[in-house]
């Protein structure tokens, strides 16, 4: 049985690791430098001292003054700007998983390795703050994904058990850290490519949040 859902944020709700994908490779193409779609891919569920570890690897000997901290700062602005203007771009079927859960008396929350304040501003754009009572983001805790520590902080304050929570992840390292939480996950695909011993160990794979939906009827014996 399923009593609450904990989503992933980046990649999962938003159509954010694309945008920022975008804007990296353009940052760094003006440096001349190629930001590839393997080092996102590197990057994504990550903390920003991994990311940034990956970047100083790629660039460190060619452009040492100009680091992640100083790309990644630029783009932060072009995001937030963009997502000012156009509003945030939400993932397919989002909106109708969070109607389902809400209608069925399961509870939310997001685990994220975002910074709280981009997390809590995100939710609070696209207009998602009802739905979700708890909020973990970087700050709240000290290990990263795919350390456990994130999730389990968040089905503590939802007051559920761990089997008891499904865990949302586009990443790898996220749905690692489900598995090593003890929680049911869900891997939708996004930018990363899991190893392949990590989906094994997943409960499903969905192409959109909608297709969660059926799961978990199925799960929890709903008409």
């Amino acid at each position: 049985m399923i009593h609450a859902v904990i989503f992933d944020m980046d990649g999962l709700m938003f159509e954010t690791e694309r945008v920022a994908f975008h804007m990296l490779q353009t940052a760094c193409a003006k440096r001349g430098l190629q930001f590839t779609i393997d080092m996102k891919r590197q990057m994504c569920g990550a903390d920003f001292e991994a990311s940034a570890q990956i970047f100083a690897n790629a660039f460190g000997a060619i452009d040492p003054a100009y680091t992640y901290d100083v790309c990644w700062s630029g783009v932060r602005k072009e995001m937030e700007k963009l997502f000012a203007e156009q509003g945030i771009p939400c993932k397919s079927g989002l909106r109708e998983l969070l109607n389902f859960l809400c209608d069925h008396g399961i509870k939310t929350a997001v685990a994220s390795g975002s910074a709280r304040h981009v997390v809590q501003q995100y939710i609070e754009m696209a207009d998602l703050a009802e739905y979700f009572p708890v909020i973990i983001g970087g700050g709240d805790f000290h290990q990263p994904k795919p350390s456990p520590e994130s999730f389990l902080l968040a089905a503590e304050r939802l007051e559920v058990s761990a089997p008891e929570c499904l865990v949302l992840e586009d990443s790898g390292r996220g749905l690692e850290a489900a598995h090593c939480a003890g929680m049911h996950a869900i891997w939708v695909p996004d930018l990363d490519i899991p190893r392949q011993e990590v989906v094994e160990k997943v409960d499903a794979v969905c192409e959109t949040l909608i297709d969660v939906i059926p799961w978990l009827k199925a799960q929890n014996s709903l008409s």
